[in-house]
């Protein structure tokens, strides 16, 4: 079972893909964008917990930092990489890792961070 915040508990075989993860999370949050801890575990099934208790919403992404997985708007794979190492500092390598494994790029990322004016 994984805890999802107000959510509930949601069995682990109901959550393998992206696409999984993502319906789950648009049955209460299609109208909004995911991000931080939330957008990370639709991406790579990582479960941390701060999903637990909550599940991060944003406010105000650009267009251009948003995919649509499973119906669920959730930051790209890089903008959810900035965000945690904003965020989330001390355990920003780990979530990074598990971010490149689902297909970004440290390149991609600092690309992104020198286009949103992050760099360093």
């Amino acid at each position: 079972m994984v805890e999802l915040g107000t959510i509930g508990f949601v069995g682990v075989d109901l959550c393998r893909s992206p696409a999984d993860r993502g319906r789950i999370l648009a049955m209460q949050y299609s109208d909004k964008v995911l991000h931080r801890e939330s957008a990370l575990w639709v991406h790579t099934g990582f479960h941390t917990s701060v999903l637990t208790t909550r599940i991060d919403v944003a406010r105000d992404v650009p267009v251009a930092d948003v995919v649509v997985i499973g119906g669920q708007q959730v930051t790209t794979l890089e903008r959810t990489a900035l965000d945690l190492l904003i965020n989330r500092e001390e355990h920003a390598v780990k979530y990074i890792c598990e971010l490149v494994r689902a297909g970004t790029s440290i390149d991609a990322i600092e690309k992104l961070a020198n286009q949103r004016s992050l760099g360093g």
